[in-house]
């Protein structure tokens, strides 16, 4: 079954290697279900990410009626193990999660789920979204609505058609709802910064998108052009200095600079974070190049010698 943004495929437990909680965890993309993303649109040429990048999570939750169910999301690698942790918070504190199909005949949209990995424009167009990355997670759609006065071509199938209802209507929805924090993704965000999804639409000033949560576009970036394992140090260094990796801002300076020096890049950066707590990008950024240089002049000098 495929959903808007969410897929289902039976993964019986027996089958997985080395998996410690059969009520959490995470697998490569089978062969099926990558022709199930490209079939259904929700991964094609020219996404940020590769589908090699992907891992679908599969996971125990609370549904809107407070059934235990089990779901799957699919998300960058990069972000699958704080994922889980995440999703294993929300089942521990019985936070409830609603999830509504597409229609797979007709393409159109029943309803509205929780969402991860989508390669498509942000709503109502305009650069690509972080759901391309696999690095945001939409929560509860109804009860978290986007708030926006975008006009949305439906025929464009690569424009997000999103929760959009009229700005007093979502805030007077939203506030209505508000005391029922068992579904509200504002009562969760501490939880979800605390392992990486550091910036919450509900905190944008001028498009309001209450349901959404994800990494900064910069850390998205950054973690599309590296290897695996350095993207998941990239990811974990956002989940334990928040206010550091928003920092980054230039995705392209440091994308150049990781080219450099791949293999010790996210080394030198987790070595010396104190010192961009204490300074700016742009300085910090000199400071971590001068390093990376001063170990490729010893690397020549150890070969030479």
């Amino acid at each position: 079954m495929v959903f808007s943004g969410l897929i289902t495929e039976d993964i019986p437990f027996s089958q997985i290697k080395g998996i410690r909680d059969p009520d959490f965890y995470y697998t490569s993309l089978s062969d099926h279900m990558k022709r199930k993303l490209i079939k259904n649109k929700l991964w094609k040429e020219g996404c940020p990410v590769s589908l090699e990048r992907l891992s679908q999570l599969r996971f125990k939750y609370f549904n809107i009626d407070f059934e235990e169910k089990v779901g799957t999301l699919i998300v960058n690698t990069a972000a699958a193990s704080k994922t889980l942790d995440i999703l294993k918070k929300l089942y521990d504190s019985g936070f409830k999660i609603r999830y509504i199909a597409r229609d797979l005949k007709t393409g159109k949209i029943k309803g509205f789920s929780t969402a991860s990995f989508s390669c498509r424009a942000i709503t109502g167009g305009g650069s690509i979204s972080i759901h391309s990355y696999g690095l945001a997670i939409d929560i509860n759609v109804p009860q978290n609505p986007y708030v926006g006065l975008y006009k949305i071509d439906e025929s464009n199938e690569n424009i997000a058609t999103a929760n959009i209802i009229p700005h007093t209507q979502s805030a007077l929805r939203y506030m209505m709802d508000r005391k029922n924090t068992d579904i509200l993704l504002e009562s969760q965000i501490n939880t979800f910064k605390h392992f990486g999804y550091i910036e919450w639409g509900g905190d944008w000033s001028s498009i309001i998108d209450y349901m959404h949560i994800q990494t900064t576009r910069t850390e998205a970036e950054m973690i599309a052009a590296m290897d695996l394992e350095n993207s998941k140090r990239l990811f974990e260094l956002g989940a334990k200095h928040p206010d550091l990796v928003s920092k980054f801002t230039n995705s392209k300076v440091w994308i150049e600079l990781y080219n450099t020096k791949p293999n010790s890049f996210m080394k030198i950066i987790a070595n010396n974070i104190n010192k961009f707590k204490a300074t700016d990008e742009e300085t910090f950024f000199k400071f971590i190049k001068s390093k990376i240089n001063n170990d490729q002049e010893r690397s020549k000098d150890l070969s030479s010698s």
